[in-house]
């Protein structure tokens, strides 16, 4: 893993709005199992304090992916937009304006646009 990947990068999914809650519950049950850091007791310090951020990290992924307005706030952020900056946006304004980047995604990558 690289701390330096972004959440929908460490579970190998698109980054996206929508996503396959049952998939992304998978994929972090099989990271946690790769990356516990009971799995590299008696290693030696240095990995265990790096499954103990490995593990950290998957768990914070995973708990923003899973919950939709926590998902759609880090996608904005990915972007650019931090909501701290912007207090007034209305959470429906922000999910449709996912919905409207996918869309728009979607017709361009199909060549239709």
């Amino acid at each position: 893993m690289n701390f330096s990947q972004n959440f929908f990068e460490i579970f190998q999914i698109d980054v996206a709005f929508d996503l396959d809650g049952p998939d992304l519950s998978a994929r972090y049950q099989a990271l946690q199992r790769r990356v516990h850091p009971d799995r590299y007791a008696g290693q030696g310090d240095q990995a265990e304090r790096l499954a103990t951020q490995w593990a950290t990290q998957v768990n914070e992924a995973y708990a923003t992916l899973s919950e939709p307005l926590a998902r759609a706030s880090y996608l904005l952020d990915l972007q650019g937009v931090v909501l701290a900056q912007n207090p007034t946006l209305d959470p429906a304004f922000l999910f449709e304006q996912i919905e409207l980047r996918e869309s728009l995604d979607e017709i361009r990558q199909s060549g239709s646009l």
